[in-house]
């Protein structure tokens, strides 16, 4: 796609959605990404690119499916054969 047809789209555009998956925002390991926990750089680094489409005046809509790994790293829930409702409560904490 050309720079000036991009452009055009993006003229356009007044929203903007980030979908980050758990990987992305997980510490570097062979573990799996549930078990690994927040990399805190990648999310800084995340925000400072999100702050930058804010300000140039775009709404951004971010959407994660981190919540269950955050808030077992916040719970240090361990284990991995978490239940539905210890799932659902790590999800719960892990949104914020």
């Amino acid at each position: 796609m050309s720079d000036n047809i991009r452009k055009e789209i993006l003229k356009k555009l007044k929203r903007v959605v980030i979908k980050v998956g758990s990987g992305v925002i997980a510490s570097d390991s062979e573990a799996s990404a549930l078990d690994r926990g927040l990399n805190k750089g990648r999310i800084k680094s995340l925000a400072a690119r999100i702050q930058k489409i804010v300000a140039q005046g775009y709404e951004v809509i971010l959407v994660s499916s981190g919540a269950i790994m955050a808030g077992r790293q916040r719970l240090n829930l361990v284990r991995s054969n978490l239940s539905i409702p210890d799932k659902q409560a790590c999800a719960a904490i892990g949104q914020s």
